[in-house]
């Protein structure tokens, strides 16, 4: 199928909220395509395994039966659920998130595009702000529900889509057939945030040369290495609050940091909050 050839059904178009605590450690699968934007919020999002910071104006693409998992910390975002095709039109009402062992069958579960093949598995994007203002017409366009509304948001969500595949295509460009590299330095990351590790460890181990991993990761993600890493730090600090009672400092060292004021101004940095005011409130 080729990207020309869609004809997007816009099933569902909401700006919602997500609380602390809410579907954490569930996987979760859609019956049909998923659209987020975020717009503010702390925590990550699993999906097939691979763990990716939350981040205003990040955007993530989901294929129908994808598998993925909310840890989030108040999270605000846009969602749009759609079929590529108007076969299913006849469902209007959106299925509810459910639990993967729960969802016995999917809407188009083989779509696959032959000229963007980046959209033909999950996509995430880093600093895709731009899109923000089309993303929510779509949320206003849906409510309101008005003449030829299923044509418009179908032609709304086509130019989003394409915007999508384009940011793909400039991110492969810049270092094609590297996203295996950068599933790499996410892994590393998550095996060893405990520890001090620097930039030029992670290069080591991977046998990168260090500023070449930056760039490469920089490409696909939009932000640094070093950023990765304190914010995989700061998401793991938040569950560990969650999770149990623990004094600043052994929160501190639990999660790769030596130096506990440096970790206690990184953390309000992210999420506005001491880690003490954190776990209060």
């Amino acid at each position: 199928m080729r990207l020309d050839d869609i004809k997007p059904f816009v099933r569902q178009a909401i700006m919602s909220r997500m609380s602390l605590g809410k579907y954490v450690s569930y996987r979760l699968r859609t019956r049909d395509h998923r659209l987020f934007y975020i717009m503010g919020g702390t925590g990550q999002i699993v999906v097939e395994g691979v763990p990716y910071p939350i981040r205003p104006g990040m955007v993530v693409l989901l294929r129908s039966g994808t598998e993925y998992i909310w840890q989030v910390g108040d999270m605000r975002y846009l969602a749009i659920n759609f079929d590529y095709h108007r076969a299913h039109e006849n469902i209007t009402r959106s299925f509810h998130v459910e639990r993967a062992e729960l969802v016995s069958y999917v809407l188009e579960p083989d779509i696959c595009f032959s000229d963007a093949e980046a959209l033909s598995r999950p996509v995430v994007l880093y600093d895709a702000a731009s899109l923000e203002g089309r993303i929510m017409s779509i949320v206003s366009e849906f409510s309101l529900r008005r003449p030829y509304a299923v044509e418009y948001l179908g032609a709304l969500l086509k130019a989003v889509i394409i915007a999508i595949a384009r940011r793909c295509q400039d991110q492969q460009g810049v270092e094609p057939g590297s996203r295996a590299g950068v599933r790499e330095i996410i892994a590393y990351v998550g095996r060893n945030y405990t520890k001090p590790i620097k930039n030029t460890d992670i290069a080591a181990a991977l046998h990168f040369n260090p500023s070449y991993m930056n760039r490469l990761f920089k490409a696909h993600t939009g932000m640094t290495v070093r950023a990765f890493l304190i914010e995989y730090r700061i998401n793991a600090a938040i569950d560990l609050i969650s999770g149990g009672e623990l004094s600043t400092t052994e929160l501190a060292s639990a999660v790769g940091f030596t130096d506990v004021p440096h970790f206690i101004k990184t953390f309000k940095a992210h999420t506005g909050k001491t880690p003490k005011e954190y776990a209060k409130g």
